[in-house]
């Protein structure tokens, strides 16, 4: 199984809620099990495997691409769209992509951000252990 969708498994069942990777072109690089609580984006999104157009131009105005943590993006009844949380992925400052959840029916955790970082921790700490590289 593909590593980031292991990491994206785990923490959905860390967080008890559908995870979502895109890259930075906001298509979908590896998405957990989700049960029937999505909408409509959600199930586009995972069936296309890519963002409409006209959802990411949106999106853009919060400025994800910024942001330094957990970014609360508001529902949009326009497109049928959910709350979500957006977490930019870095590595060493460089944006490699967004971790998505719905903020909805209970809003993401703010510690969120936390489980993300133990998470990778745990991986290196495995992966040095193991003598392999990260």
């Amino acid at each position: 199984m593909d590593l980031i969708q292991r990491h994206v498994d785990e923490l959905a069942a860390i967080l008890d809620r559908g995870v979502v990777v895109d890259d930075t072109e906001f298509r979908m690089l590896a998405h957990s099990a989700h049960d029937n609580n999505i909408d409509a984006v959600r199930r586009q999104g995972i069936l296309s495997r890519t963002a409409p157009a006209d959802i990411v131009e949106w999106v853009m105005g919060f400025a994800p691409h910024r942001a330094e943590g957990l970014l609360r993006i508001p529902p949009n009844s326009r497109f049928a769209m959910r709350a979500r949380v957006c977490i930019p992925i870095r590595l060493e400052g460089a944006l490699l992509g967004y971790l998505w959840m719905l903020d909805e029916p209970s809003p993401v955790p703010a510690d969120a951000t936390a489980e993300i970082g133990h998470l990778h921790q745990r991986r290196d700490h495995a992966h040095h252990l193991a003598g392999v590289e990260t």
